[in-house]
C-alpha cells in the first residue's frame, strides 16, 4: 500500500468517526458544525467521501463509480440464472425491473413499460436534474 493510500484511509476513518459523532450528538449538521468548527460543506464533502469508499468497498466490481462518470450514464449488465427472472418477478411482483438514477432523482421501471415511455421518462428526469448529457 503506497503512503496516500494510507493516508486516504486514514482520513476516511477519522471522517466517518465525525459523521458517527454528529449523527449521536443528537444536534441538526449545522449545529454539530458550528460548536466544532467545522463548515457544513466540508461536513458533507467528507460524508460523501466515507459513503463513496463505504461503496468501493461493496462493489469491488465496478470500475467506476457516478463522481467518476462526469454525467454520463453507466450500465450495469444483470446477470441472472435460468429462470431467475420470472422467480423474482412471482416472489416480488411489484419490484421494478430497472432503476435509473440520474442525480439525486431515481427512477424505478416496471416490465410493462414501452421504450417511447422510458425514453420520455429519462428525458425528463434528464431536464429536471439539469443533465442535459443523458
Amino acid at each position: 500500500m503506497e503512503i496516500e493510500d494510507v493516508k486516504r484511509t486514514v482520513r476516511i476513518k477519522q471522517w466517518a468517526e465525525m459523521a458517527q459523532a454528529c449523527l449521536e450528538s443528537g444536534q441538526t449538521v449545522k449545529e454539530w458544525c458550528a460548536a466544532n468548527s467545522i463548515t457544513t460543506k466540508t461536513y458533507y464533502y467528507r460524508l460523501r467521501q466515507v459513503r463513496l469508499e463505504a461503496l468501493k468497498k461493496a462493489t469491488p466490481d465496478i470500475a467506476m463509480l457516478p463522481s467518476q462518470t462526469k454525467g454520463h450514464p453507466i450500465f450495469a449488465e444483470l446477470v441472472l440464472a435460468e429462470n431467475g427472472l420470472a422467480e423474482t418477478q412471482m416472489k416480488h411482483p411489484n419490484a421494478p425491473a430497472a432503476t435509473v438514477t440520474i442525480g439525486r432523482l431515481t427512477i424505478s421501471i416496471h416490465n410493462g413499460a414501452g421504450p417511447d415511455v422510458i425514453a420520455c421518462v429519462i428525458r425528463a428526469a434528464s431536464e429536471i436534474s439539469g443533465d442535459a448529457s443523458v
